[in-house]
């Protein structure tokens, strides 16, 4: 065996790692020749990942700002080819008004590369690239590129919305406003971008502003963000400007906007809800019952209002109802329901209050209507007294006895009323229909032939009605009524009886015949009344006069000297 020096074994050491490492070369060589052959042109551009390296493929998204610039490279069996001419021609989108076509050579360098000058368009589209090289006289290659040029990242719609996503131009002052951005990114890739939103008065004073991180993916369709703000109570009322920025890089290292803003226009107006009457279904109600109380509120601001209005008794909360989206000058009535089950008794001062929003003015948001008495139900008749109309009397006779009862309780009242002479029942009375605080008074009428003789206590007693707990007042004792035996009387025979009417008839009798003589005299003497006045009367006295002088000369004759 060859003894080797130390300097022998490290060159020999090398030149196998040299011979094994040229041996991979060869092999890595023999794969990527046998993977690509012939001549080949690929145009591209610089905008990574997707630069449009491969035949036919496109390029991400340029944006005006940026310097476009094509490369070509020329290739046989992958290795670079220098020195030669690659022809470029860039085609920009076809429009009415100018059709852009740009034709430029190059000469590809070592690496087998050439390339255009770096290009400013503003012809927003779609960019197609020709480039192509002749190899031979026979053999042309080529390869197409195309890129669209335009804003990368734009807005396609601004709205202003209220909390519920629904586009709405006017807001009142302290109230929230939605703002609705629409944002398309036309490039192959997703895009970080930083919105800034601003809204300015109708004095050009800052509202409000605000400024966050979205990330925009690659789509055909906008995507659309949702950003709230508040209207601050100190702006102005009137016509306002919402301002939408989208920038490139963070808001505070560097404004690099993607596109131009957008603007839109809203109204700020005044705000103000009140509370215009309460109305319960009565002012008295039932303990374990519901009461009803209305509520009439009514928005007079410039703005549509959601809001919450709360309903007291005594300063405790009864019910709370929400309130969406009242429009301006309108008007609603809130409905309430007490359910009293849980109320003390007692009398409730009813108030109802609104939400306050800010920029209102709170001094019509509350309201009180009095009060309203929350009361048991009671059942309680009362016998008030009992009144006979005699307090001493013969057995047989009858004998009234009044009695008063009043109904002291809520409800209409119909109670059966029992009278006693002792524990004995005189009568039973059914009143109907006895309202609440009625007084009635019924008369019993006693007959006394079966009353015992002697002293008898004479009482009243109403019947509980149903669910009465106060009976005591249901008895009234009035005292005593005394019973007497009654008087003996004689009882006479039959032949009185026909006696006392044999003399009443003779009376009758004598009567009639006195009747008769009287009339008869006056009758006469009235003939003769008539005789001896009128002419009959005269001419007879005149005869009889006459005659009787006649007479009395014949009785007395004149004496003669």
């Amino acid at each position: 065996m060859i003894a080797l020096n130390g300097r022998t074994r490290i060159a020999l050491v090398l030149t196998i790692l040299a011979i094994v490492l040229e041996g991979s070369a060869i092999s890595d060589w023999r794969v990527t020749r046998a993977t690509s052959t012939g001549w080949k042109i690929d145009a591209f551009t610089v905008k990574d990942p997707y630069n449009g390296i491969g035949a036919n493929e496109s390029s991400d998204t340029f944006s005006p700002e940026e310097n476009i610039q094509i490369y070509a490279k020329l290739t046989y069996n992958d290795f670079p080819i220098s020195q030669r001419l690659i022809s470029f021609q860039l085609t920009g989108p076809p429009n009415p008004e100018r059709n852009v076509t740009q034709v430029y050579t190059g000469l590809t360098n070592s690496s087998g590369l050439a390339s255009t000058p770096a290009l400013s368009e503003t012809t927003f589209g779609e960019w197609t690239v020709l480039t192509s090289a002749q190899v031979t006289s026979e053999i042309l290659v080529n390869d197409s590129l195309t890129f669209m040029l335009g804003w990368i990242l734009n807005f396609t719609s601004l709205r202003t919305v209220n909390e519920s996503f629904q586009e709405q131009t006017q807001f009142a002052k302290g109230a929230t406003m939605g703002v609705e951005i629409g944002l398309l990114n036309i490039a192959m890739t997703e895009k970080n971008v930083t919105l800034s939103i601003s809204a300015l008065d109708s004095l050009g004073f800052e509202v409000n502003s605000t400024r966050i991180n979205v990330i925009v993916p690659s789509s055909e369709a906008p995507a659309v963000h949702h950003i709230f703000m508040q209207i601050p109570a100190n702006a102005n009322v009137g016509s306002a400007i919402l301002y939408a920025n989208a920038y490139k890089t963070t808001y505070d290292s560097g404004r690099v906007p993607y596109c131009p803003q957008i603007t839109r226009s809203f109204t700020i107006g005044t705000r103000n809800l009140s509370i215009l009457q309460i109305t319960p279904s009565s002012q008295k109600a039932y303990k374990n019952e519901t009461l009803s109380i209305n509520v009439l509120v009514a928005n007079t601001g410039d703005a549509s209002e959601s809001f919450n209005v709360t309903i007291y008794g005594n300063e405790t909360t009864i019910d709370q109802i929400a309130i969406f989206d009242l429009m301006p000058s309108a008007s609603a009535v809130v409905s309430f329901v007490w359910h009293t089950g849980e109320t003390t008794v007692g009398r409730y001062l009813i108030k109802a209050a609104l939400t306050t929003s800010a920029g209102e003015d709170p001094s019509d948001n509350i309201f009180t209507d009095g009060f309203v008495e929350i009361v048991e139900r009671v059942h309680d008749i009362q016998v008030l007294n009992v009144t006979p109309s005699v307090f001493t009397t013969y057995a047989g006779i009858l004998v009234d006895i009044r009695v008063t009862l009043k109904n002291v309780g809520t409800e209409s009242e119909t109670v059966d009323v029992v009278l006693y002479s002792d524990d004995t029942i005189i009568g039973t009375w059914n009143v109907n229909s006895l309202v609440s605080l009625e007084e009635r008074t019924i008369v019993f009428n006693w007959d006394t032939a079966n009353a015992p003789v002697g002293d008898h206590v004479i009482s009243a007693y109403a019947v509980p009605v149903q669910r009465e707990q106060k009976v005591d007042d249901n008895t009234f004792v009035d005292g005593h009524i005394t019973i007497l035996a009654p008087a003996q009387q004689y009882a006479p025979n039959n032949w009185i009886y026909w006696m006392l009417a044999f003399l009443a008839l003779l009376f009758l009798i004598i009567l009639v015949s006195a009747i008769l003589l009287l009339s008869r005299r006056r009758k006469r003497n009235r003939e003769k009344n008539e005789f001896i006045s009128g002419w009959t009367a005269w001419y007879y006295c005149q005869r009889l006069s006459k005659t009787s002088e006649f007479a009395k000369e014949s009785r007395n004759p004149k004496r003669t000297n």
